[in-house]
């Protein structure tokens, strides 16, 4: 074996070793950062990744359409005018159908490498497509570069000039991608490993290492530069991508959080306004509610009516059935009231005690005595027995008032009117209604 041989094969070997080692360190920083995303948001930044990629790679297939046309015929015109030989020419046929090849490719990946309306519609084809398009891609330039690099230097010495190193299409096109596109390192490793190794077997094929090994040193120097590009462009936004993945997570947190707090204060407000023992209104949302209507009725020149009741004799039914029995006949009753009450704008509300009151919006007096009566008439059918009472059932005292309200007056006059009307008819021998006059 010779030295020259012995050194190649050196050359090589320490190549291929430099290559494995580059390799394997590049695939350990690209699983720390990979690692790094949820499995369950793997799929979702592969989407993203090649919803981006199909963009750009569009972009990128128009300008090979628009290019590869003119730079056939400059080379072909630069060969002529250059007095190359027929053996050249020939050869340089070659790299031209090739630069034909990309432009087909491009306009099939045009026709067929769709890009869809969002990455949520990315499917395995549309994957195929992207990896298609780099991997092709990369395999046409590197034939142009390993092709196209001798014609030139054969050119070149029929010249009586001496050739000059090129790195070509190749490498354009793998800086290009790098530079341009989110690839992970196994999509990385299997296009560039397999156009560098193209590029350098036609070197040394038709060159022979003394030629070609100038060339060879700089696509490899310049391959390893790209991997690296393309491997730090891709950690970039593999860590955009979690770093926009938790302020969505944050976002949703923070919304349930309101969400949360939303509901919280809505039934805190909802226990402030309600009676606890009754399930009706308190008299504090009984004051506002009052409050509304009246300036509204103001407004609108509209009736407005109360109901006053009180139970009839429920201290003696307390002291029969003790407290917890008359906390129960107290919320009996007020849902029977409720019940009686048929419109939604309608409001029941505990005064105070065994007392309850309601507001009856845009209702006449007359209306008001009817609700009175049907009150009297839903709270005697419970049929709840109370020894002391004289009708031995439990029944109330009723009064009821109407009032147009007046500009100055207040709706404290209506409540005074109501009370007075359910005084007397607490005196009257209970167990009946009185409508204010």
């Amino acid at each position: 074996m010779s030295k020259t041989d012995q050194s190649i094969r050196d050359l090589t070997r320490w190549v291929t070793n430099m290559w494995k080692t580059i390799t394997a360190a590049l695939q350990v920083q690209c699983a720390k950062v990979f690692s790094t995303i949820p499995v369950t948001g793997r799929a979702d930044f592969d989407r993203r990744v090649t919803y981006a990629n199909l963009g750009k790679e569009r972009v990128m297939a128009w300008v090979v359409i628009a290019t590869m046309p003119v730079i056939v015929l400059i080379e072909m015109k630069a060969l002529v005018d250059a007095g190359a030989s027929a053996r050249f020419l020939a050869e340089w046929r070659a790299v031209a159908v090739l630069r034909l090849a990309f432009l087909a490719l491009a306009v099939a990946f045009l026709l067929f490498g769709r890009r869809p309306a969002s990455p949520a519609q990315i499917t395995k084809r549309h994957h195929f497509s992207e990896v298609g398009f780099v991997l092709f891609s990369l395999v046409i330039t590197s034939l142009i570069t390993g092709l196209g690099q001798p014609v030139k230097s054969g050119v070149l010495t029929e010249m009586n000039r001496a050739p000059t190193p090129s790195v070509g299409a190749y490498l354009i096109a793998a800086f290009v991608f790098a530079a341009f596109l989110q690839m992970s390192i196994r999509v990385v490793l299997s296009a560039y490993g397999l156009s560098w190794l193209i590029v350098v077997t036609l070197y040394l094929a038709q060159s022979g290492w003394t030629l070609a090994s100038v060339d060879i040193i700089n696509v490899t120097f310049m391959t390893i530069l790209a991997l690296l590009l393309s491997q730090a462009i891709y950690a970039t936004r593999a860590k955009e991508y979690l770093h926009l993945r938790l302020i969505e997570l944050q976002r949703k947190e923070l919304e349930q959080v309101n969400a949360q707090l939303l509901e919280s204060n809505t039934k805190l407000r909802h226990l402030s306004f309600v009676d606890a023992m009754t399930g009706v209104s308190n008299r504090r949302y009984f004051d506002s509610y009052l409050s509304r209507e009246w300036a509204r009725a103001l407004r609108e020149d509209s009736p407005l009516a109360i109901v006053m009741l009180d139970i009839d004799y429920f201290k003696e039914f307390n002291d029969e059935r003790g407290h917890q029995a008359g906390d129960q006949c107290l919320a009996r009753v007020a849902r029977c009231i409720r019940d009686a009450l048929h419109r939604p704008t309608d409001l029941l509300a505990r005064y105070g005690g065994d007392e309850f009151v309601a507001v009856l919006p845009n209702t006449e007096l007359e209306g008001a005595r009817r609700v009175a009566e049907r009150i009297s008439r839903e709270v005697a059918a419970l049929s709840i027995a109370v020894a002391g009472s004289p009708h031995r059932i439990l029944t109330v005292s009723v009064g009821t008032a109407c009032r147009r309200p007046a500009p100055g007056e207040r709706a404290d006059s209506l409540v005074a009117a109501a009370d007075a009307a359910l005084y007397r008819a607490k005196t009257s021998g209970r167990n009946c209604f009185v409508c204010a006059s």
